[in-house]
């Protein structure tokens, strides 16, 4: 089951938008669920009861019993480990309306901040937010608090790489862009060895 992720952007008005997609690996990308289920894909609950496409050409390469399950996954699309969510903020939003963002992304280390076509400009790191909303510059935009966008990786590059790239740089988390610099999704090293555990139940 491959899960169908959302992404929840606060905008310049402290409104928020949806929108869901779910990783092709036959594609290499992100498409709607409804492109999965014009390929053949059904959506239904996974174990866990939530949604996610069944999807017919997608399957967990299998391992054998004497290898590490990593020298496999590892070169698997990193789009297929992505957070089931995301929450960005556009960049001309007020700054009071980071609360909400940060509020809907509990556990991150902060949030993307998205221009208006939802394409990467950088991060608002939670605690210098949450100093700026204790001060008197909360009456300023995100973008005068962002931090310039750092390293990220393709939804098609290999989990492999975004290991080299987390463990280079000391991150927990990278935001994962599509081919117009985009943002899809968040990965991060939690759930990019709960693939890694997947692939391990399915040799045992």
């Amino acid at each position: 089951m491959i899960p169908i992720r959302t992404r929840l952007t606060v905008l310049g008005d402290g409104s928020t938008t949806t929108s869901s997609s779910v990783f092709c690996e036959r594609r290499r990308c992100s498409v709607r669920p409804g492109s999965c289920v014009r390929c053949g894909a059904q959506v239904a609950n996974d174990g866990d009861g939530r949604a996610s496409v069944a999807c017919p050409w997608a399957a967990t390469p299998p391992v054998p019993a004497e290898s590490d399950p990593w020298s496999v996954t590892a070169l698997r699309p990193a789009g297929l480990a992505l957070t089931r969510r995301v929450v960005c903020i556009v960049a001309d939003a007020p700054l009071s309306a980071a609360s909400t963002a940060l509020v809907a992304a509990p556990g991150s280390m902060g949030v993307p901040v998205v221009d208006r076509h939802h394409r990467l400009v950088g991060v608002l790191a939670r605690g210098a937010a949450t100093l700026a909303l204790l001060g008197p510059s909360r009456i300023s935009v995100v973008r005068d608090h962002v931090t310039p966008a750092g390293p990220s990786i393709s939804e098609a590059d290999t989990l492999g790489e975004a290991f080299r790239v987390m463990t280079s740089r000391h991150l927990r988390e990278l935001p994962v862009v599509d081919s117009h610099r985009e943002i899809v999704g968040v990965l991060r090293d939690i759930d990019a060895l709960q693939v890694v555990a997947a692939a391990r139940r399915a040799c045992a």
